[in-house]
């Protein structure tokens, strides 16, 4: 047996079998992106059309196609039959999704969320310089407020990724990176002193148990 012919069927089928992903470039309002389909080439138009409106925010209902002139109309038709190919070019008309106003106010409850826990928390940390020196009562006190925080800081985390921007809503997409960023921050810090006020209670807990023997 020729093993040498049947490793290269082997290879050939497995390259037949794995799909490239195609990458083509759109221009939509002047501007050009790159938009790229996993499933490759002999992806229908629906999934070009989905990859569209996952980089650009334009909903599928109001987007259209157009490659050398003519438009991608039939939504189950192969990209490769349209003749779209790798690093082929792309026009794109539509409509972008609209900023939302609840989208908004996610922002800007976040954003005075952050003024209020950071002072709350410098506050905090202030009072906790020394934990060890606190009684147990003040020490426990604390790190429920603390732990609190961190609390409010994973909620605000959340919000802040369930908000969904329109794709040229570039101010609003920095303002969500940097109160991200600042709860994390935020988080960090809280974390550092529920370690300091852990251990304060550890060894609050061991020298009254001294005290006691």
């Amino acid at each position: 047996m020729n093993y040498r012919l049947c490793l290269s069927a082997v290879n050939s089928s497995t390259s037949f079998m794995t799909s490239v992903p195609l990458t083509v470039t759109a221009v939509f309002n002047g501007q050009s992106s790159k938009i790229t389909v996993d499933s490759g080439p002999d992806s229908p138009v629906s999934s070009l059309m989905s990859a569209v409106q996952k980089e650009l925010r334009i909903p599928t209902d109001k987007q259209r196609i157009i490659f050398k002139g003519r438009s991608l109309l039939d939504p189950e038709a192969s990209l490769s039959s349209c003749g779209v190919k790798n690093g082929a070019k792309i026009m794109i008309l539509g409509s972008v999704e609209q900023l939302d106003p609840n989208e908004v106010n996610k922002l800007k409850s976040a954003r005075h969320a952050s003024d209020s826990i950071s002072s709350e928390l410098e506050k905090l940390r202030t009072e906790c310089a020394d934990p060890s020196s606190l009684p147990q009562a003040e020490v426990s006190c604390r790190l429920k407020v603390t732990l609190g925080i961190l609390e409010k800081c994973m909620k605000c985390l959340e919000s802040l990724d369930s908000v969904r921007l329109p794709y040229d809503s570039e101010s609003e997409r920095k303002e969500r990176k940097n109160l991200v960023d600042f709860f994390q921050d935020l988080m960090t810090k809280a974390d550092e002193l529920k370690v300091k006020l852990v251990k304060a209670s550890e060894s609050n807990s061991s020298r009254t148990m001294t005290e006691i023997k």
